[in-house]
């Protein structure tokens, strides 16, 4: 039987491939102190690796259907403050209107009225072009330019008032199959048909003005349709902003419950590391100890 020579150069690779091997050891030992994770990379456990992204991921998309979920409702809880505006002026002009049509009314009386009505057109139409972050709320999806175009007579006054934006809906993803529409348009809220809210209110100032007394209390009929028209598009929104509230609150738990299995899946027994991190660091110095002594002797030793 031969017997295998052993030269120097041999010992010398063998102790640099144990020196490696021992220091990424260690080197791996540190990343899971400092990181708390036990998968640094994808070989390190190729199964773990694919669940972890896969929760990551999970996080990141329930997070932003919470955002989604939320940016909807600020806009509902905007449009809705604007109606309940628009509501509180159209009370006003009812009790303007029944002073008007009053027999005991004067013209000069009924002057005075039409001109409070006539500032409550302009108030409308500012409220008709309420805006939320920077985005028109009733434009549709023209959101950068105003949802009325008020025409005005040389006067200044307003004469008519026509609509500049479209039908566009803004939906919003809230979970996987779950969609909301977070805006009303301006023409479902101020248009009836041919008729829209404002000229109601232009031609019942008119009116007064006129002492057209007949046609002031059909104005007055109009508004009341209008003013339900405006609490049942409240109650729709009031209905989706409930629906998103609810919804939120599975976002959160599912968003808690994800996360607390991801740190399940993810993170480290940190015992356990700092008891192997200690058993690398002996091993690596056991491995320098013992390739210093066998690289340090030579044929001279034994002489």
């Amino acid at each position: 039987m031969g017997i295998t020579r052993v030269t120097n150069s041999i010992i010398f690779n063998n102790f640099l491939r144990n020196v490696q091997r021992s220091s990424a050891n260690l080197i791996k030992a540190q990343e899971e102190i400092a990181s708390g994770s036990d998968v640094q990379r994808p070989s390190d456990d190729p199964a773990t690796a694919n669940r972890i992204l896969t929760l990551r991921t999970n996080i990141a998309q329930v997070k932003q259907f919470l955002s989604n979920n939320r940016h909807a409702g600020s806009r509902l809880q905007a449009a809705d403050a604007v109606l309940a505006d628009v509501g509180d002026i159209l009370l006003r002009v009812n009790d303007l209107t029944s002073a008007g049509i009053s027999d005991t009314a004067n013209q000069a009386e009924r002057d005075a009225l039409a001109a409070e009505i006539n500032q409550l057109v302009e108030a409308v139409v500012d409220s008709s072009n309420a805006s939320f972050a920077g985005a028109t709320l009733f434009a549709g999806n023209e959101t950068d330019t105003p949802a009325f175009e008020a025409i005005r007579a040389d006067g200044n006054e307003i004469t008519s008032v026509r609509y500049i934006g479209d039908e566009g809906k803004h939906r919003h993803r809230i979970g996987l199959n779950n969609w909301i529409t977070s805006n009303f348009t301006g023409l479902e809220i101020f248009k009836d048909g041919k008729d829209s809210l404002f000229d109601t209110l232009i031609t019942l100032r008119d009116a007064l003005r006129h002492s057209s007394i007949e046609e002031a209390r059909a104005m007055s009929k109009q508004l009341e349709g209008y003013h339900k028209r405006i609490a049942d598009i409240q109650a729709d929104g009031g209905g989706r902003m409930q629906r998103l509230e609810m919804n939120e609150y599975r976002l959160i738990d599912d968003l808690d419950a994800t996360q607390n299995l991801l740190s399940t899946v993810e993170e480290v027994d940190i015992t356990e590391v700092i008891t192997n991190f200690r058993l690398q660091e002996s091993v690596y110095a056991a491995v320098l100890s013992s390739g210093a002594r066998t690289l340090g002797l030579s044929l001279f030793n034994f002489i």
